[in-house]
């Protein structure tokens, strides 16, 4: 046992804590917004480049969905102007 500790320590330890926890519970909150706003990104990707685009930067044609229920666009490509399909990237 150290021979400094008091019980003043224990008690500056327990006014401290309550400030720790709320500050921890921001940071978190603030990541798990980050990750939402990450998660809001609307993508798809170009068969002609095989590069990720946001999607609002196309001019969709349509939607599908597959055999399987997965939802597909149809859309003008920006850069080559040709008819592409994509799963849409959330």
């Amino acid at each position: 046992m150290n021979p400094n500790f008091s019980f003043d320590d224990v008690r500056g330890a327990a006014e401290v804590l309550p400030n720790f926890e709320r500050v921890w519970q921001e940071v978190e909150m603030h990541q798990d917004s980050e990750a939402a706003s990450a998660a809001d990104c609307d993508s798809v990707w170009l068969e002609c480049t095989a590069e990720l685009l946001d999607a609002a930067s196309v001019e969709i044609v349509g939607v599908s969905k597959s055999r399987l229920g997965v939802e597909m666009l149809q859309f003008t490509c920006p850069r080559c102007n040709e008819r592409h399909e994509s799963l849409r990237f959330r």
